[in-house]
C-alpha cells in the first residue's frame, strides 16, 4: 500500500517538475513546450517507477536504455522547436529518471538550480563576455 502512495506522489511531483522546467517565466506565450515537458517527465517517471517497484532492480542499464529511447523519440515527436526547448525536454526526461528512482528532493534542487540559471542567464553571460568586450575596446583604443 505504501508503494502505491509513493508511486502516486512521484507521478504528481513529475507533473509539477515538468511544468516548472517547461514553462517560460520570462515571457507569457502560448508555447506548448511546457505540455511536452510534463508529458515526457510523466512517461519517464511512470515507466521507471513501475519497473523499479515491480522488479526491485537497481541496474542502471535498463534505466539508461529507457532514457536513451525517450531522448531518441524526441527527434520524431517534436521537430520545429529551438535548441533551448530541446534542452528543456532532455532535462525533463533526466529529472523524470531522478524522480522515478526515488530521489525527489534531489530533483527539486536540480530544478531550482536550473530555474535560477535560466532566469539569470543574461547576467551570467554578461559576466563572461564583459572581459572580452573590455579587451576588444582596449585593443581598439590602442589602434
Amino acid at each position: 500500500m505504501l508503494n502505491i502512495i509513493a508511486y502516486i506522489f512521484k507521478i504528481i511531483m513529475s507533473l509539477v517538475v515538468g511544468f516548472l522546467i517547461g514553462h517560460d517565466f520570462k515571457k507569457n506565450n502560448g508555447n506548448s513546450i511546457d505540455f511536452y515537458c510534463m508529458i515526457y517527465c510523466f512517461i519517464t517517471v511512470s515507466i521507471i517507477g513501475v519497473f523499479n517497484a515491480k522488479f526491485s532492480s537497481d541496474t542502471g542499464f535498463v534505466f539508461g536504455l529507457i532514457v536513451v529511447s525517450l531522448i531518441y523519440s524526441l527527434s520524431y515527436t517534436v521537430n520545429d522547436i529551438t535548441n533551448e526547448d530541446k534542452f528543456k525536454l532532455v532535462f525533463s526526461i533526466l529529472n523524470g529518471t531522478i524522480i522515478g528512482v526515488g530521489f525527489i528532493l534531489h530533483s527539486f534542487v536540480a530544478v531550482l538550480v536550473y530555474l535560477y540559471i535560466y532566469q539569470n542567464s543574461h547576467i551570467i553571460l554578461k559576466l563572461f563576455s564583459q572581459n572580452s568586450l573590455d579587451d576588444n575596446l582596449n585593443k581598439e583604443d590602442d589602434l
